[in-house]
């Protein structure tokens, strides 16, 4: 996480967690449910529990917490990177979820517009538009497509021979979308998103290539 100014953290809108019911829209009213099992997830919803404990102690401190979609770039090296960067992607057989990018240079932009309103809250960062899974594999060279038990057995073998960055309890985000609501902060940080969904994920493979 980051702590900026008062204090600023950078979650992520995959901790609202991927499920076949989840509407189209999340908003930030909606509790947390990314897998514990996964050490990105447990550590992030951790820091959100503890800075939202935090700021209802000191409500003399402005706490924001801006949840970005999945941030592409150039310069970025999170583990969404790395998978969409690495020679091997395996995929489910039957699942095509919409997944949200946002651009590092977004991410950047709204953590300033954070800072300079003072924001206070949590806000969702989102680009426009969304891609189905198949468009980003297809944009980054393809992947292995394979029934959910077989694939299951293939990330635990990939991640822990280290030959891949998708951990094995994230399954579900290649099976059900996790889209966000990105209003509030269009509202109240007046944060909109230079680059489409889209247009990040162009920028993220040309510059890799």
């Amino acid at each position: 996480c980051l702590v900026v100014g008062d204090r600023l953290l950078t979650g992520d809108t995959l901790l609202y967690g991927a499920a076949a019911d989840n509407p189209v829209g999340l908003t930030e009213e909606r509790a947390l449910g990314a897998p514990a099992s996964v050490p990105f997830s447990a550590e992030r919803m951790r820091a959100e529990a503890a800075l939202a404990s935090f700021g209802r102690q000191r409500p003399d401190v402005r706490v924001a917490t801006l949840r970005t979609a999945s941030i592409v770039g150039p310069g970025s090296d999170g583990y969404l990177c790395r998978y969409l960067a690495q020679k091997l992607r395996v995929t489910l057989l039957g699942f095509d979820p919409m997944w949200q990018l946002l651009h590092e240079i977004d991410a950047v932009a709204a953590l300033l517009l954070a800072i300079e309103r003072r924001a206070r809250g949590a806000f969702n960062i989102v680009a426009e538009g969304v891609l189905p899974l198949s468009r980003v594999m297809q944009a980054v060279g393809g992947s292995l497509r394979l029934p959910a038990p077989v694939a299951r057995r293939a990330l635990s073998t990939l991640w822990t021979t280290r030959l891949s960055s998708w951990p094995p309890g994230s399954l579900p985000y290649l099976r059900h979308g996790c889209i966000a609501d990105g209003r509030r902060a269009e509202r109240e940080l007046g944060f909109v998103a230079a680059c489409s969904s889209e247009e990040a994920l162009a920028d993220f493979v040309r510059r890799r290539s």
